[in-house]
């Protein structure tokens, strides 16, 4: 019997169970994060118009959606995230460090990709109207390609754990065949529009904030809609 219980305790959740439980801080950091990797993309599309044409008013909205994008993305979302490895730890202890053995390396190059995302989206937020707009710029295209590294490194483990690897992971146990199962591509798809789409419906609240005729409102409305109908 202790063979088969192992050296972990058992935990578990009255009424909903532990699965639950990690789906609910798992739904939220979800949530959080992909509105963070389709902000990043829509941030650069703002910017990058706001630089072509001259119109440096954009870059105030691009202050407020990031404000609001630190609260919740990166304090929420950095709550929610331990969270996530502390339920799955208790739950599966076995399953989660088979998880880490397996993609030791793909989650040390994650984290040195959010270490970048986060640095960035700081750095993007309270640096607007201090320096040069094209070094600005390049601020937002580092802040988005960490964003989105971090988003397909994430997929590729996670959707593992829904199918566990290519039919060559169960001969090679390679990291690779593991990464692109096939899972991959139908999370990265579904994860890719959804986080143009969340982005969206948070930057068309934003949006509405700005006053009736105010020529801002018509021209980030349309860049916003276009990213959502995107997603859609």
């Amino acid at each position: 019997m202790s063979e088969l219980l192992g050296i972990y305790p058992t935990w578990y959740v009255p009424q909903i169970g532990t699965a639950w439980v990690m789906g609910i801080i798992g739904t939220i950091h979800v949530l959080a994060s992909n509105t963070s990797v389709g902000a990043a993309v829509l941030f650069a599309l703002l910017e990058s118009r706001s630089v072509r044409e001259n119109k440096p008013e954009i870059m105030q909205y691009i202050k407020k959606y990031g404000m609001f994008l630190l609260v919740f993305s990166y304090i929420w979302g950095s709550v929610t995230g331990p969270g996530i490895w502390y339920s799955t730890t208790v739950a599966s202890p076995r399953g989660i460090s088979a998880l880490i053995h397996n993609f030791v390396w793909a989650w040390a190059t994650e984290w040195v990709f959010f270490t970048v995302e986060v640095i960035g989206v700081y750095a993007l937020v309270y640096t607007i109207g201090k320096i040069d707009p094209k070094t600005h710029l390049k601020i937002t295209w580092t802040f988005v390609v960490s964003s989105v590294a971090t988003l397909v490194l994430i997929i590729g483990i996670l959707s593992f754990m829904m199918w566990p690897g290519s039919d060559r992971w169960y001969l090679t146990g390679s990291v690779f065949d593991a990464f692109y199962n096939l899972n991959f591509a139908a999370q990265l798809a579904d994860r890719g529009f959804l986080m143009l789409t969340s982005a969206a419906v948070v930057g068309s609240i934003i949006v509405a904030a700005i006053p009736k005729g105010d020529p801002l409102r018509r021209d980030v409305g349309q860049t916003v809609a276009r990213l959502g109908l995107t997603g859609l």
